[in-house]
């Protein structure tokens, strides 16, 4: 499956600038594939340690969160998360409730729509996903 034919496996209007993951693996889609299935687990082992956080107020917590958040985001060109757990890690640094929650609630709704494009390239089982959808 060739990855990079349409705009927006490029980055347009997509969760994830494919051209640009895809040549950080020296243009091995199967070793991109596995680290996306690994950032997709870490994200759900992280989710509820954020969820917390943010409902306990911990702000150190909120900001290594998003910060490590952002770094693997970062490094898959994933980036609607990448841009909202950035401003998640500036929420937790400044101490800022709403903006940590807004952040949280636009890192839910963009995982959501990573996972919905995996699934629909075949890269992630509908299945897994249905089990996890309930956080």
């Amino acid at each position: 499956m060739n990855l990079n034919s349409k705009p927006e496996q490029r980055g347009i209007n997509s969760p994830i600038d494919f051209s640009s993951a895809l040549e950080r693996t020296g243009g091995d889609e199967s070793f991109l594939k596995e680290l996306i299935n690994i950032y997709v687990e870490d994200f759900r082992k992280m989710h509820p340690q954020l969820q917390k956080a943010i409902k306990e107020e911990d702000f150190d917590k909120i900001y290594k969160l998003g910060h490590s958040l952002l770094g693997t985001s970062a490094t898959l060109r994933l980036k609607p998360l990448q841009e909202a757990s950035l401003q998640l890690g500036l929420a937790g640094r400044e101490g800022d409730l709403r903006k940590a929650t807004k952040s949280f609630s636009i890192i839910n709704n963009e995982f959501k729509r990573l996972q919905d494009f995996l699934i629909k390239k075949g890269w992630l089982k509908a299945a897994s996903v249905q089990r996890n959808s309930d956080r």
